[in-house]
């Protein structure tokens, strides 16, 4: 089967899959931008030494309490002197605010990777990791409001709410793993698809002291993407996601156009991209992306078209993420190529 062919199967297959998304759990459309959020075995998993991204997002401002959340990782890919292997490491920290009891979530995360690479001329890596979080969260109960403080004739926060509250915070740890897989096909086709679970563990996460159960459920994370040129300076980039949680799944399909302002130019590598995605039930996504050598941002905008559009007047969030590589001076090895087949972000 040629790469025409295999292009347009993989075309259908992402677009034909019609199930409703029947609920949110904290995620950023921009999936693909938060690698280390996304899956631990893309710690260290691009061409350069050191890479830092940053992920901004202000969801459901015509709503009275937006939710605010900001993602900051930060992985390193340290290669070996023998061998076209490379491990990685990375750290990552999450905070994340909802509603109008401020209800908080702060995690910080370090994952380690190893990355395993083959073939010949159309090389491939097959990367495995792990992770482990620092979760802690928490909520305000003096921004809630509850029935009995309504007297009969209006609202009056004075009178005392009698709510127990064992507790305002709590934190935990838990783990992660992840497997991805990478392929390159001649030269300047790149493939992508992988898997991560979090939560193995299970986490109570209850904020009374009574014998309720509250465990944090696994939360199973699939996606693909994909970088084929398809005319000289042209490339379509198809992605998906798809992430299920004690029965609530999301499905995020896309598709972006790239065009690169640098063909030719061996030392330069320079391009924008225009995509739209679709959070399937929910919301259209589209993106602008911007690439040059080691510098990248993308900006998006979700528009709301579930139910929620009615509250919302059909504003979803805004969303911002920026990535910057530092890249080594060194040499490749004698007789070994200077290649990891990586889509960066």
């Amino acid at each position: 089967m040629d790469l025409k062919k295999r292009f347009f199967i993989f075309i259908v297959s992402i677009f034909i899959l019609k199930i409703d998304c029947i609920a949110q759990d904290l995620h950023f459309s921009q999936f693909n931008r938060t690698p280390l959020f996304l899956n631990p075995a893309l710690s260290g998993a691009f061409e350069g030494q050191v890479r830092v991204m940053a992920n901004f997002r202000n969801q459901w401002q015509a709503i009275p309490v937006p939710y605010n959340s900001i993602c900051l990782s930060a992985d390193y890919n340290l290669t070996f002197e023998t061998s076209r292997d490379r491990f990685g490491f990375g750290a990552l920290v999450v905070s994340d605010r909802a509603g109008d009891g401020k209800f908080t979530t702060t995690m910080a995360s370090f994952s380690p990777a190893y990355h395993y690479t083959f073939g010949g001329r159309n090389p491939a890596s097959l990367s495995i990791g792990a992770q482990v979080n620092f979760t802690q969260r928490s909520y305000d109960p003096n921004q809630l409001r509850f029935d009995n403080q309504f007297n009969g004739d209006y609202f009056d926060p004075n009178i005392p709410i009698n709510e127990q509250f064992d507790r305002t915070q709590l934190s935990f740890f838990d783990f992660g793993i992840g497997l991805n897989y990478n392929q390159i096909f001649r030269e300047d086709h790149i493939f992508n698809l992988g898997f991560s679970i979090q939560h193995l563990n299970q986490t109570n996460q209850n904020f009374l002291n009574r014998s309720t159960n509250a465990l944090l459920q696994r939360k199973f994370n699939f996606y693909t993407s994909a970088d084929f040129v398809v005319w000289k300076h042209i490339a379509m980039m198809p992605l998906g996601f798809y992430q299920w949680q004690d029965g609530k799944y999301e499905w995020v399909m896309g598709l972006g156009v790239k065009l690169d302002l640098a063909k030719g130019f061996e030392d330069d590598k320079s391009s924008i991209t225009f995509g739209l995605s679709h959070r399937i039930g929910d919301a259209w996504i589209p993106w602008f992306h911007y690439e040059k050598n080691v510098f990248t941002a993308q900006l998006s905008y979700d528009f709301n078209n579930s139910p929620l559009s009615i509250a919302s007047s059909s504003y979803g969030g805004l969303e911002l993420s920026l990535g910057y590589l530092f890249k080594s001076k060194d040499q490749p090895i004698k007789g070994e190529p200077n290649f990891c087949p990586y889509i960066w972000y």
